[in-house]
């Protein structure tokens, strides 16, 4: 995906929050690559606020990871 794609993307979906009257909370608001090298910089930006990566988070329970393992949730 190309830089300007990743500006794009992330433009229609702050346009979209605001035709809709949605509120991005920025502080929860996170990313996560899955199956890429951990060490690759990735920037995104929603209208001027910094967009997180994460390389492992916890939903309901279940441990995402960027290698799509689940060993930590087994456990």
């Amino acid at each position: 995906m190309t830089r300007n794609c990743r500006v794009h993307c992330m433009d229609i979906f702050a346009n979209y929050c605001d035709r809709w009257k949605l509120q991005i909370n920025y502080d929860k608001t996170k990313a996560m690559v899955f199956g890429e090298r951990p060490n690759r910089r990735r920037h995104f930006v929603v209208n001027g606020h910094d967009v997180e990566f994460l390389s492992e988070f916890n939903y309901l329970g279940v441990y995402f990871t960027q290698n799509r393992s689940f060993v930590r949730t087994k456990k």
